[in-house]
């Protein structure tokens, strides 16, 4: 029998700049999908606001947990995980992504320099066009571009990081932790 669980998760930003957007997308099979896109610059060593998770546990269940996760610097680079997971061509994944990343290089080219509200012009282009990305992501259900990574029922006790490093992202939970490359799109 399924047990339905819930997880808090966060990312904390190691990449050594400030962020201007940063996105999330979860998905458990096809019950569940969680996606956020934080609004604000996220500094360095800092860490997003708790977003919950949905996914189940239990003997008989065989569902996976699948994660995107995106985010554009202050310099309005956007960049996503890239697993190695040997999944099917990205060329529909690469197609998306460099569209919308193009429409952020448009959008916020020269506007990015830090201002008194922070980063206020590119940063709310950056937010806009991250969660327009993460929703296209979420819209037919596959899991292309996307890092499993399982979470068990003593993930609900404690929080879960994605950590974006300056070379891997690293997903850390008290069942174990995995890492992805990212790449610039």
């Amino acid at each position: 029998m399924a047990t339905r669980q819930k997880a808090s998760v966060v990312i904390v930003n190691k990449t050594g700049k400030n962020l201007l957007s940063v996105g999330m997308v979860h998905k458990y099979s096809n019950d569940y999908v969680d996606l956020k896109a934080w609004k604000g610059v996220l500094k360095k060593n800092k860490s997003t606001s708790k977003k919950t998770v949905r996914y189940k546990t239990g003997i008989w269940e065989t569902g996976r947990d699948w994660w995107l996760v995106t985010w554009t610097d202050s310099k309005g680079r956007t960049y996503r995980s890239n697993p190695d997971n040997y999944r099917s061509s990205f060329d529909t994944v690469d197609s998306i992504t460099n569209k919308i990343a193009s429409d952020i290089d448009k959008q916020i080219e020269g506007k990015a320099e830090e201002t008194e509200d922070g980063f206020s012009y590119a940063m709310v282009k950056a937010y806009e066009l991250t969660n327009k990305y993460i929703k296209k992501k979420t819209a037919k259900g596959k899991t292309k571009g996307f890092k499993q990574h399982i979470l068990r029922a003593e993930d609900t006790r404690r929080t879960n990081k994605i950590i974006l490093g300056k070379r891997s992202i690293k997903f850390d939970s008290r069942s174990g932790d995995s890492t992805t490359r990212f790449k610039k799109i």
